[in-house]
């Protein structure tokens, strides 16, 4: 597949982020003195933080919900909604992903910058603007080292960034207790 390339191939337009990309990330995040061991994402709001975001953002859930309904369902993926600043605004999965990942501290109000969770998908896409891919052993948390994952900046009809949408791909499956 073309996505699985890595972006300095020079074989037609790829995804997956460059050696010299994540390695970039990797820098910032011991820069920042994020552990790779965290258990959960450093920064998560409360409701009452993430009330806010919600409201600026509501035509983009709305739309977003009514779009991702249909499709939200399959057991080894999860759709993540954030606002410009990569806040959660909306997950979208099946109950059980949802469950295993709330366990985690992935939820709405989850910040996906590289402070709070690494490299991942979702802050690479901010920081080079364009859509990228990345396995789960490339994730700087080992928390989201069973996830590949993919995110692209949502636009307006103007070019404005409006928000970050991540499709997270589980590379096992939950175990009994509905973890990964």
């Amino acid at each position: 597949m073309p996505f699985l390339q890595a972006s300095n191939s020079g074989e037609g337009e790829t995804f997956l982020c460059s050696h010299e990309e994540l390695e970039a990330s990797y820098a910032r995040c011991r820069h920042l003195s994020v552990p790779p061991e965290l258990a959960r994402p450093r920064k998560i709001l409360s409701p009452t933080e993430l009330a806010p975001c919600l409201k600026a953002n509501l035509s983009l859930v709305t739309l977003a919900r009514h779009l991702m309904a249909p499709i939200c369902h399959r057991k080894s993926y999860l759709y993540i909604l954030c606002d410009p600043e990569l806040v959660a605004l909306e997950i979208f999965a099946a109950p059980e992903v949802l469950a295993a990942a709330e366990r985690k501290g992935v939820r709405p109000g989850t910040v996906f910058t590289e402070e709070s969770c690494g490299t991942n998908a979702l802050a690479l896409a901010r920081e080079h603007k364009r859509l990228v891919a990345i396995r789960g052993e490339q994730h700087y948390y080992r928390l989201f080292e069973n996830w590949w994952c993919v995110a692209a900046l949502v636009k307006d009809p103007a070019g404005n960034v409006i928000g970050c949408l991540g499709i997270s791909m589980l590379t096992g499956t939950l175990d009994s207790r509905g973890r990964w």
